[in-house]
């Protein structure tokens, strides 16, 4: 059984090899990566946020990063996905909704009311599926990322 289990610092190198490919199979791949600038934000979740990793015994195959911030013009406290990855040959098992039911879960426990509880749907990741899994976590369409395109 795969388990859904909070990220440690021995994970850091496994977790690069996720975001290596959540990177090559995102609309971001276009953009140069920066293999430090991710391994710091890796570990500033593990230490001031929140990331979580799907483990088959030993073998990350998913993961899950998130932050707390306070809303820009008020002092509400959201909770907002950095990302959520599951590999491919690990998808359709429901490991996407385990480890964003352990995101409501703890946000919630951090004081974030639920209707501040926020995710992300602009890797270019299987969009329709991602929305569909989202939608029935209880989440719905919030605001639009648009992306100038090159002429």
């Amino acid at each position: 059984m795969i388990e859904i289990r909070k990220g440690i610092e021995q994970d850091v190198e496994r977790i690069m090899e996720l975001g290596n490919a959540y990177y090559n199979e995102s609309a971001f791949s276009s953009m140069e990566f920066n293999e430090s600038k991710c391994r710091d934000l890796f570990f500033h979740l593990l230490q001031y946020g929140f990331a979580v990793v799907a483990d088959d015994g030993g073998k990350l195959v998913g993961m899950m990063g998130a932050i707390l911030n306070k809303h820009f013009f008020t002092d509400t406290l959201m909770a907002q996905d950095v990302l959520v990855y599951v590999s491919p040959e690990y998808r359709c098992q429901g490991l996407s909704r385990r480890l964003i039911t352990v995101y409501i879960n703890w946000a919630i426990s951090q004081g974030v009311k639920r209707d501040n509880i926020f995710l992300g749907v602009d890797s270019g990741i299987n969009r329709s599926i991602t929305e569909e899994v989202y939608n029935n976590l209880g989440f719905k369409r919030f605001g639009t990322s648009m992306r100038l395109q090159e002429v």
